[in-house]
């Protein structure tokens, strides 16, 4: 059978599967079992199939049980099981995958083996530190600290590819996690193994140990990557995971933890959050970096120099900040201090840049725990070392793989270099402790930051691994931990769904805004008008107008309407063209804000859609006294006296324009058309070629542009004059 095969019979299983549809989904799996030739896979194949005509048998027979939905939920679970022994089976002889390449290399091997293999190297390194430093033999620790790296490693590919997991494995994997003995970072690797191979398939018995993790005295970094891995694994196996007791049971259990409600609130909060980080990379590569670097200044000199002090230098020299204001980089900064402030992984662009190392080729790299005793830091620092990592250590601000790249960039230093960064960076780290000091975060606080460097971490490796097409595509996933079974209820609460809906509004990411807060309306504290206002504007920015509507009118019922209602139904009706709708609310607001220079240019522009050129001008000269100062009416004012054929007052206004703004291609346009009805014909010609040097020469818009507008220029000439405009405007601008 070829992967292709496999993967579309196992994807017509699993459908099965989830509909109950078990007579079908057993036929279907046993092609796949008659194709690994088998014995084992066959036996438990026949066991299930045995097993579930009994079942059909009894039920027709009218035989009452009442464990007969649990047995029916234990046999899909088993089904599923054997669905991706199958699979396993199938793709490990001739797969290139590098899960099924590890499989296939350790498939003999038990994990005892893997983990007594661990074991010895780490006691022996212990054993070996634990002489005074002055009688350690260097080499012989170094030689058994690659040993124990190495080990680390084969232990996390073993419990990755592992399956299915056993009872006995179960009960190894538990003791190595909640052993306190054994190194931290090791065990918070074996917790990352666990949600990669939870990734691939599913494992009753994995996500158990997981939660069992979670609710054992264990340090916080291991007890929330537990956490993560079982409620990310959850989610994304939610219609398997919905048939296991076991995990409900387990669930019900972790209630007892004091931090569990709100840890998972944390966490679902910073995985919805993790939507926008693709977005803020690009803003920063594509916005902020190009305007850091076009800035040619003394700024930008002291920028790069090891004793910049931030905000503290800039307000030395007004100069500086009056150049950032006006390049538009200061508001940039802010709006980034912003993110970061909420949240947002600034540091993601920077950091993508420094995963080409050959660290990062390990899989397992991308999920260690920076710690002072890697191999890394003892080879490359020498001297250097204690500060170098406690320096990285403490720094709050980077992920654990952000640290690895900073710390494998500052390799290739020289001595001089190395020494400078590592002061800089060490009082900064100073600065920050200082002004923690002063207000001490809590514990939910120190968890919720946790999180977020963990799923940092996980966002890199499923982003920037050289492989990272052969896992699931966890971060293009829509994190919704309310259709998750056993869990949804703890997060299902008005607080934590009005927040995720805040969130994607404010992000744009319309249709999550939409499907939480109507969500979040059926909460009896929520604030109906305003969650109403958002949906609509929601659907606005989508294009559904009519939905909009809706909402928005559903609104003007319950308060009256509004002036920001009135002004948005308008603004739908508008871009519906329906111009008399629109100008039928425009009126409203202008009965609510009389002396609205906005509400005034948009009664204007319904008119004119109208046709009702002459009344639109009384707006446009409205808005004009009623201070204008993006000279927006003086445009309309101009085109509304082209139109009436005043192509004196039309001139006027145009000029007024071009002596207090730039004109716009489009103004030069019709600038060009009020003097080529005025009879000017040469000083036209000179607009038309201004208007298209102002489109970058693209002469297929210019043409459209033209020719959209020629029904106001065929009362004086015809069409093969205003092709003769056309061409001279064209072969003037390619003489430029």
């Amino acid at each position: 059978m070829t992967e292709k095969e496999v993967n579309q019979h196992r994807k017509k299983t699993e459908q099965l599967l989830n509909e109950m549809r078990i007579v079908e989904a057993l036929d279907s799996l046993n092609i796949m079992v008659k194709a690994t030739a088998n014995w084992d896979i066959t036996d438990v194949f026949e066991q299930i199939k045995t097993s579930y005509d009994l079942m059909l048998m009894y039920l027709s027979q009218g035989v009452l049980d009442s464990k007969r939905e649990q047995i029916h939920s234990r046999l899909i679970l088993s089904m599923m099981n054997l669905l991706n022994m199958c699979e396993i089976a199938l793709k490990r002889e001739n797969s290139v995958e590098l899960y099924y390449v590890r499989s296939a290399s350790m498939t003999n091997k038990p994990l005892s083996n893997f983990i007594e293999a661990y074991k010895r190297a780490f006691n022996k390194l212990n054993l070996l530190q634990s002489v005074k430093k002055e009688e350690q033999n260097v080499t012989a620790i170094m030689s058994c600290l690659d040993e124990t790296e190495r080990a680390e490693v084969n232990l996390f590919n073993k419990i990755w590819t592992l399956y299915p997991t056993s009872n006995n494995d179960k009960g190894l994997i538990d003791n190595f996690l909640t052993d306190n003995n054994i190194a931290l970072h090791s065990r918070c690797l074996i917790a990352s193994a666990l949600l990669l191979a939870l990734m691939k398939f599913y494992d009753e018995n994995k996500l158990l140990t997981l939660i069992n993790c979670y609710l054992s005295d264990v340090p916080v970094e291991l007890q929330l990557r537990a956490l993560s891995g079982a409620v990310l694994s959850m989610f994304l196996h939610d219609k398997t995971v919905r048939h296991s007791e076991a995990v409900q049971r387990s669930v019900l259990m972790m209630e007892e933890h004091p931090y569990f409600v709100s840890d998972l609130k944390s966490l679902f909060k910073r995985l919805i959050k993790s939507r926008n980080t693709e977005r803020l990379t690009e803003k920063v590569l594509s916005d902020f970096l190009p305007n850091l670097i076009d800035l040619k200044s003394d700024f930008i000199k002291n920028f790069n120099e090891q004793n910049f002090n931030g905000f503290s230098d800039l307000e030395a020299n007004p100069e500086w900040l009056d150049r950032m204001e006006k390049s538009g980089l200061m508001k940039q900064m802010e709006d980034l201090n912003e993110i970061q402030t909420e949240g947002g992984d600034v540091y993601m662009s920077t950091f993508s840049k420094l995963k080409s190392f050959p660290f990062f080729q390990t899989l397992s790299n991308w999920f260690m725990p920076f710690h002072t005793e890697h191999s890394i830091i003892k080879k490359e620092f020498g001297a250097d070392e204690s500060l170098l990592s406690s320096t990285l250590k403490s720094m709050p601000y980077l992920c654990n793989s952000d640290k690895f790249s900073m710390l494998l960039s500052m390799a290739s230093l020289g001595d001089n270099e190395r020494k400078s960064i590592l002061s800089h960076l060490d009082a900064q780290n100073n600065e920050i402790k200082a002004d923690n000091k002063s207000s001490l975060p809590d514990e939910e606080s120190t968890r919720d930051n946790v999180l977020n460097m963990y799923l940092q971490d996980l966002y890199r490796f499923f982003n920037l691994y050289s492989r990272r097409n052969e896992f699931y595509p966890l971060f293009k996933s829509r994190f919704n931990l309310l259709t998750v079974p056993f869990i949804s209820h703890y997060v299902n609460t008005s607080e934590t769904v009005g927040l995720i809906a805040e969130f994607y509004f404010k992000n744009g990411f319309y249709d999550d805004a939409i499907y939480y807060f109507k969500r979040y309306l059926n909460f009896d504290d929520a604030p109906t008008v305003q969650v109403m206002q958002k949906i609509g504007f929601a659907y606005q920015n989508k294009g559904k107008y009519n939905e909009a509507l809706s909402y928005y009118r559903n609104c003007e019922i319950a308060d009256g309407g509004d002036e920001w209602t009135l002004r948005h139904i308008a603004s739908c009706y508008r871009s519906m063209k329906n111009a008399s709708s629109a100008l039928e609310y425009y009126k409203k607001v202008e009965e609510l804000s009389p002396e609205n220079s906005a509400n005034c240019m948009n009664i204007g522009h319904c008119l004119l859609e109208m046709g009702k050129v002459t009344e639109a001008q009384k707006y446009y000269f409205k808005a004009d006294l009623l201070n204008d100062k993006n000279h927006r009416s003086w445009r309309a004012i101009a085109w509304c006296a082209f139109l009436t054929g005043n192509y004196q007052q039309a001139t006027s206004y145009y000029e007024r324009i071009s002596e207090n703004d730039k004109l716009t291609a489009q103004d030069l346009l019709n600038y060009g058309h009020t003097l080529l009805m005025s009879g000017e014909m040469t000083r036209a010609i000179v607009l038309y070629t201004q208007s298209l040097k102002e489109m970058k020469g693209d002469t297929d818009a210019f043409c459209k542009a033209f020719f959209n507008d020629e029904r106001y220029l065929t009362g004086k000439f015809n069409r093969a004059d205003l092709a003769l405009c056309v061409d001279s405007a064209i072969k003037n601008f390619k003489s430029i």
